[in-house]
């Protein structure tokens, strides 16, 4: 686990999809500061420091996802466009180790979630969701047929 790339994605979704829409908020201000002090937390193979770390950067994140639930200029005013960005990128921006601590669910991501959790009311960005989550779907059963084919082609 790479700490120092997690925390940069970490840090390219808060100050390109939160900051810019919240800059005078409170909470915005108390992010950034857990955003530097978790810029700082060098775990490297002490299992203290990485337990610190994991703790601390799930507790961001679900400050920043309680902010694109509840903040309006997050959600209808700008068409959902940080919702949707997460999710096309949901594995680039959020480490897939802590999907579920995160959101605090005990299944994979799904669709219905996704616009349930967010409570996602436009149209076009439930649409939009629901082909996102399509597509992941739709590449990893490509991606288990050629890693399917490639298996059989080793043991002919």
């Amino acid at each position: 686990m790479n700490f120092d790339q997690i925390v940069k994605e970490l840090m390219i979704f808060f100050y390109q999809f939160i900051e810019p829409f919240l800059s005078a908020e409170k909470e915005v201000v108390s992010i950034h500061a857990a955003l530097v002090k978790l810029r700082q937390i060098r775990p490297g193979k002490a299992k203290a420091k990485q337990a610190t770390f994991k703790k601390k950067y799930i507790k961001v994140w679900q400050r920043i996802l309680s902010m694109l639930r509840k903040a309006r200029c997050l959600r209808g005013h700008v068409d959902y466009v940080p919702h949707i960005q997460l999710l096309k990128n949901i594995n680039c921006y959020i480490d897939p180790n802590f999907h579920q601590d995160i959101f605090e669910i005990s299944t994979q991501l799904s669709a219905a979630f996704y616009i349930q959790y967010f409570q996602l009311r436009n149209r076009a960005a439930k649409e939009q969701v629901i082909a996102l989550f399509q597509a992941q779907t739709n590449g990893a059963v490509e991606n288990t047929h050629v890693n399917r084919a490639q298996t059989e082609d080793d043991f002919t």
